[in-house]
Protein backbone atom coordinates (compact mmCIF):
# COMPACT_ATOMS: atom_id res chain seq x y z
CA UNK A 1 0.00 0.00 0.00
CA UNK A 2 1.39 3.10 -1.04
CA UNK A 3 2.45 5.35 2.06
CA UNK A 4 1.04 9.02 1.86
CA UNK A 5 3.35 11.68 0.34
CA UNK A 6 4.82 13.89 3.68
CA UNK A 7 3.51 17.57 3.51
CA UNK A 8 6.51 20.47 5.15
CA UNK A 9 4.81 22.55 7.52
CA UNK A 10 6.13 25.70 4.94
CA UNK A 11 6.95 25.88 1.68
CA UNK A 12 9.52 28.42 0.01
CA UNK A 13 8.43 29.29 -3.52
CA UNK A 14 11.23 30.96 -5.43
CA UNK A 15 11.36 31.98 -8.89
CA UNK A 16 14.00 32.94 -10.98
CA UNK A 17 14.99 33.94 -14.42
CA UNK A 18 18.69 33.68 -15.64
CA UNK A 19 20.35 34.45 -11.86
CA UNK A 20 22.20 32.00 -12.17
CA UNK A 21 25.19 34.40 -10.71
CA UNK A 22 23.03 35.16 -7.78
CA UNK A 23 21.18 32.23 -6.91
CA UNK A 24 23.36 30.47 -5.17
CA UNK A 25 23.78 32.81 -2.51
CA UNK A 26 20.09 33.16 -2.43
CA UNK A 27 19.30 29.24 -2.05
CA UNK A 28 21.73 28.91 0.66
CA UNK A 29 20.08 31.19 3.20
CA UNK A 30 17.07 29.28 2.42
CA UNK A 31 18.96 25.93 3.18
CA UNK A 32 20.65 27.88 6.10
CA UNK A 33 17.42 28.50 8.39
CA UNK A 34 17.19 27.51 11.56
CA UNK A 35 13.57 25.87 11.29
CA UNK A 36 13.95 22.75 8.55
CA UNK A 37 10.57 21.69 8.23
CA UNK A 38 9.96 23.17 4.79
CA UNK A 39 10.40 22.30 1.20
CA UNK A 40 12.01 24.63 -1.24
CA UNK A 41 10.26 25.15 -4.52
CA UNK A 42 12.45 26.80 -7.19
CA UNK A 43 10.58 27.62 -10.61
CA UNK A 44 13.40 27.56 -13.06
CA UNK A 45 11.23 30.73 -15.56
CA UNK A 46 12.58 29.48 -19.07
CA UNK A 47 16.39 30.39 -17.95
CA UNK A 48 19.05 29.91 -20.54
CA UNK A 49 22.33 30.61 -18.65
CA UNK A 50 23.86 28.16 -16.34
CA UNK A 51 20.25 27.72 -13.96
CA UNK A 52 19.74 24.52 -14.87
CA UNK A 53 22.96 23.12 -14.16
CA UNK A 54 23.24 24.69 -10.74
CA UNK A 55 20.22 23.50 -9.86
CA UNK A 56 21.05 19.95 -10.99
CA UNK A 57 24.17 19.75 -8.96
CA UNK A 58 21.75 20.78 -5.53
CA UNK A 59 21.86 18.01 -3.28
CA UNK A 60 19.07 18.05 -0.84
CA UNK A 61 16.03 16.49 -0.19
CA UNK A 62 13.77 19.56 0.48
CA UNK A 63 14.84 21.04 -3.19
CA UNK A 64 11.94 20.49 -5.36
CA UNK A 65 13.12 22.28 -8.88
CA UNK A 66 10.04 23.16 -11.68
CA UNK A 67 11.06 23.81 -15.09
CA UNK A 68 8.90 25.97 -17.14
CA UNK A 69 9.63 25.72 -20.54
CA UNK A 70 9.53 29.23 -21.65
CA UNK A 71 9.57 32.49 -19.99
CA UNK A 72 6.13 32.95 -18.41
CA UNK A 73 7.20 35.97 -16.01
CA UNK A 74 7.95 36.70 -12.55
CA UNK A 75 3.85 36.14 -11.39
CA UNK A 76 3.21 33.30 -13.46
CA UNK A 77 6.29 31.67 -12.58
CA UNK A 78 5.36 32.25 -8.40
CA UNK A 79 1.81 31.40 -8.90
CA UNK A 80 3.35 28.20 -10.55
CA UNK A 81 5.58 27.48 -7.87
CA UNK A 82 2.97 27.92 -5.47
CA UNK A 83 0.50 25.60 -7.25
CA UNK A 84 3.15 22.36 -6.71
CA UNK A 85 3.57 23.73 -3.19
CA UNK A 86 2.24 21.20 -0.76
CA UNK A 87 2.26 23.14 2.74
CA UNK A 88 -0.48 25.43 3.96
CA UNK A 89 2.12 28.05 4.62
CA UNK A 90 4.36 29.77 1.79
CA UNK A 91 6.83 32.17 2.04
CA UNK A 92 8.18 33.60 -0.70
CA UNK A 93 11.76 34.39 -1.69
CA UNK A 94 13.26 36.31 -4.46
CA UNK A 95 16.99 35.06 -6.65
CA UNK A 96 18.71 38.13 -5.50
CA UNK A 97 17.72 38.48 -1.40
CA UNK A 98 18.95 37.40 1.61
CA UNK A 99 17.38 35.51 4.77
CA UNK A 100 18.31 35.60 7.91
CA UNK A 101 18.76 32.76 9.28
CA UNK A 102 16.11 32.76 11.97
CA UNK A 103 13.74 34.04 9.54
CA UNK A 104 11.19 31.11 9.11
CA UNK A 105 11.30 29.94 12.24
CA UNK A 106 10.80 33.47 14.04
CA UNK A 107 7.94 33.95 11.32
CA UNK A 108 5.98 30.23 11.89
CA UNK A 109 6.15 30.99 15.52
CA UNK A 110 4.05 34.40 14.83
CA UNK A 111 1.83 32.43 12.30
CA UNK A 112 0.89 29.66 15.30
CA UNK A 113 -0.42 32.22 17.41
CA UNK A 114 -2.05 34.42 15.62
CA UNK A 115 -6.18 34.41 14.88
CA UNK A 116 -7.18 33.26 11.93
CA UNK A 117 -8.00 36.41 10.30
CA UNK A 118 -4.53 37.40 10.36
CA UNK A 119 -3.44 35.45 6.53
CA UNK A 120 0.09 37.23 6.76
CA UNK A 121 3.27 37.75 8.87
CA UNK A 122 5.85 40.25 7.70
CA UNK A 123 8.83 41.40 8.69
CA UNK A 124 11.01 44.72 8.69
CA UNK A 125 14.03 44.48 5.91
CA UNK A 126 16.97 45.95 5.04
CA UNK A 127 17.53 47.23 0.56
CA UNK A 128 20.44 47.48 -0.17
CA UNK A 129 20.56 49.55 -3.98
CA UNK A 130 23.50 48.56 -6.34
CA UNK A 131 25.36 51.34 -5.26
CA UNK A 132 25.31 49.72 -1.30
CA UNK A 133 23.47 52.14 -0.25
CA UNK A 134 20.94 51.43 2.41
CA UNK A 135 16.90 51.82 3.51
CA UNK A 136 15.03 50.28 6.22
CA UNK A 137 11.30 49.35 5.16
CA UNK A 138 8.58 49.63 6.25
CA UNK A 139 9.75 53.68 5.84
CA UNK A 140 9.07 56.23 8.46
CA UNK A 141 5.46 57.12 6.85
CA UNK A 142 3.97 53.77 7.22
CA UNK A 143 2.08 54.43 10.94
CA UNK A 144 -0.02 51.32 11.27
CA UNK A 145 1.96 48.09 10.62
CA UNK A 146 -0.19 45.70 11.99
CA UNK A 147 -3.72 44.40 11.88
CA UNK A 148 -6.30 45.64 9.16
CA UNK A 149 -3.57 47.47 6.72
CA UNK A 150 -6.16 48.18 3.69
CA UNK A 151 -6.07 52.28 4.25
CA UNK A 152 -2.24 51.94 4.74
CA UNK A 153 -1.30 50.15 1.65
CA UNK A 154 -3.33 52.53 0.07
CA UNK A 155 -0.29 54.58 0.37
CA UNK A 156 2.07 52.56 -1.02
CA UNK A 157 3.88 49.01 -0.75
CA UNK A 158 6.08 48.57 2.11
CA UNK A 159 5.47 44.85 2.35
CA UNK A 160 8.84 42.96 0.74
CA UNK A 161 7.10 39.86 -0.46
CA UNK A 162 10.50 37.76 0.35
CA UNK A 163 9.47 38.92 4.03
CA UNK A 164 6.20 37.43 3.91
CA UNK A 165 4.53 33.86 4.84
CA UNK A 166 1.04 33.46 3.99
CA UNK A 167 -1.67 31.49 4.34
CA UNK A 168 -1.91 29.31 0.94
CA UNK A 169 -5.91 28.56 0.97
CA UNK A 170 -5.57 32.30 0.82
CA UNK A 171 -3.26 33.00 -1.82
CA UNK A 172 -5.32 30.57 -3.54
CA UNK A 173 -8.83 31.85 -2.73
CA UNK A 174 -7.50 35.66 -4.48
CA UNK A 175 -6.15 34.01 -7.31
CA UNK A 176 -2.61 35.08 -6.40
CA UNK A 177 -0.49 37.21 -8.43
CA UNK A 178 -2.08 39.31 -11.54
CA UNK A 179 0.36 37.67 -13.84
CA UNK A 180 -1.07 40.93 -16.33
CA UNK A 181 0.68 43.22 -14.27
CA UNK A 182 4.20 44.10 -15.78
CA UNK A 183 5.45 44.91 -11.90
CA UNK A 184 4.25 46.19 -8.59
CA UNK A 185 2.32 42.79 -8.59
CA UNK A 186 2.93 42.06 -4.69
CA UNK A 187 1.33 45.46 -4.03
CA UNK A 188 -1.52 44.83 -6.04
CA UNK A 189 -2.04 41.58 -4.08
CA UNK A 190 -1.47 42.78 -0.67
CA UNK A 191 -4.51 45.22 -1.54
CA UNK A 192 -6.83 42.33 -2.29
CA UNK A 193 -5.58 40.75 0.49
CA UNK A 194 -6.22 43.70 3.59
CA UNK A 195 -9.59 44.30 2.59
CA UNK A 196 -10.33 41.06 3.69
CA UNK A 197 -7.89 40.12 6.39
CA UNK A 198 -5.29 41.14 8.76
CA UNK A 199 -1.71 41.28 8.66
CA UNK A 200 0.89 40.45 11.71
CA UNK A 201 4.01 42.11 11.42
CA UNK A 202 7.89 41.40 13.24
CA UNK A 203 10.38 44.36 13.51
CA UNK A 204 13.34 42.64 13.35
CA UNK A 205 14.54 42.99 10.09
CA UNK A 206 15.01 39.15 8.93
CA UNK A 207 15.70 39.82 5.53
CA UNK A 208 18.45 41.71 2.94
CA UNK A 209 16.37 42.48 -0.06
CA UNK A 210 19.12 43.69 -3.18
CA UNK A 211 18.48 45.90 -5.77
CA UNK A 212 20.11 45.53 -8.97
CA UNK A 213 19.76 47.12 -12.78
CA UNK A 214 17.92 43.55 -13.10
CA UNK A 215 15.88 43.87 -10.58
CA UNK A 216 11.81 43.80 -11.50
CA UNK A 217 11.25 46.97 -9.15
CA UNK A 218 14.03 49.05 -11.32
CA UNK A 219 11.41 48.25 -13.82
CA UNK A 220 11.17 51.73 -16.46
CA UNK A 221 8.30 54.45 -15.97
CA UNK A 222 6.29 53.21 -19.17
CA UNK A 223 5.92 49.90 -17.06
CA UNK A 224 5.89 51.50 -13.60
CA UNK A 225 2.93 54.01 -14.86
CA UNK A 226 0.72 51.42 -16.61
CA UNK A 227 1.06 48.91 -13.42
CA UNK A 228 -0.31 51.93 -11.43
CA UNK A 229 -3.13 52.82 -13.90
CA UNK A 230 -4.20 49.16 -13.16
CA UNK A 231 -4.08 49.66 -9.54
CA UNK A 232 -6.04 52.78 -9.30
CA UNK A 233 -8.71 51.13 -11.61
CA UNK A 234 -8.53 47.56 -9.86
CA UNK A 235 -8.66 49.61 -6.50
CA UNK A 236 -10.77 52.76 -7.46
CA UNK A 237 -13.45 52.20 -4.58
CA UNK A 238 -10.72 52.07 -1.87
CA UNK A 239 -9.27 55.14 -3.45
CA UNK A 240 -12.18 56.91 -4.17
CA UNK A 241 -12.37 57.21 -0.41
CA UNK A 242 -9.07 58.69 0.03
CA UNK A 243 -8.89 61.34 -2.10
CA UNK A 244 -5.48 62.60 -1.60
CA UNK A 245 -3.72 59.40 -1.77
CA UNK A 246 -5.50 59.31 -5.43
CA UNK A 247 -4.16 62.56 -6.04
CA UNK A 248 -0.61 61.38 -5.21
CA UNK A 249 -0.69 58.39 -7.77
CA UNK A 250 -2.55 59.87 -10.34
CA UNK A 251 0.57 62.44 -10.26
CA UNK A 252 2.66 59.65 -9.87
CA UNK A 253 1.49 58.03 -12.90
CA UNK A 254 1.45 61.12 -15.38
CA UNK A 255 5.20 61.78 -14.23
CA UNK A 256 6.04 58.76 -15.06
CA UNK A 257 4.29 59.30 -18.35
CA UNK A 258 6.13 61.93 -19.59
CA UNK A 259 9.12 60.77 -19.00
CA UNK A 260 8.26 58.16 -20.64
CA UNK A 261 7.86 60.62 -23.39
CA UNK A 262 3.63 59.89 -23.31
CA UNK A 263 2.35 63.83 -22.82
CA UNK A 264 -1.27 63.12 -23.84
CA UNK A 265 -1.57 60.47 -21.70
CA UNK A 266 0.60 61.82 -18.71
CA UNK A 267 -1.46 64.75 -19.04
CA UNK A 268 -4.96 63.58 -18.17
CA UNK A 269 -3.26 62.49 -14.87
CA UNK A 270 -1.98 65.15 -14.45
CA UNK A 271 -4.67 67.25 -14.79
CA UNK A 272 -6.88 64.34 -12.03
CA UNK A 273 -4.00 65.26 -9.88
CA UNK A 274 -4.36 68.95 -9.67
CA UNK A 275 -8.30 68.42 -9.81
CA UNK A 276 -8.47 66.36 -6.87
CA UNK A 277 -6.10 68.75 -4.98
CA UNK A 278 -5.72 72.12 -6.24
CA UNK A 279 -3.74 73.54 -3.31
CA UNK A 280 -0.62 71.57 -4.26
CA UNK A 281 1.72 73.66 -6.15
CA UNK A 282 3.72 71.10 -7.59
CA UNK A 283 0.59 69.22 -9.22
CA UNK A 284 -0.44 72.57 -10.61
CA UNK A 285 2.38 73.53 -12.15
CA UNK A 286 3.24 70.05 -13.77
CA UNK A 287 -0.28 70.25 -14.82
CA UNK A 288 0.19 73.71 -16.44
CA UNK A 289 3.85 72.60 -17.71
CA UNK A 290 2.74 69.14 -19.60
CA UNK A 291 -0.20 71.43 -21.17
CA UNK A 292 1.76 74.52 -22.16
CA UNK A 293 5.32 73.63 -22.96
CA UNK A 294 5.96 69.48 -22.60
CA UNK A 295 9.48 69.81 -24.14
CA UNK A 296 10.55 72.12 -20.95
CA UNK A 297 8.81 69.22 -18.69
CA UNK A 298 11.72 68.28 -15.80
CA UNK A 299 13.56 64.82 -16.80
CA UNK A 300 11.67 64.52 -19.83
CA UNK A 301 13.04 63.95 -23.43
Amino acid sequence: MAQPELKAKLSVVLPTYNRAALLGRSIASVLGQSFEDFELVVVDDGSTDGTAALLAGLDDPRIVVCRLETNQGYARALNAGVARARSPLIAFQDSDDVWRADKLETQFRLMQLAAPDVAVVYSAFTRLGPGGEEALFPPAWVEHRAGGLDHELLKGNFIGASTAVVRREVFLELGGFDPEMPCLQDWDFWLRLGARYRFAYCPERLATVHVTPASLNQSGPLLSARALEHILSEHAAAFERHRGIMAKHEHSVGHWLMLAGEPRAARAHLWRAFKLRPVRLKYAARALMAAVVPGAYPGAD
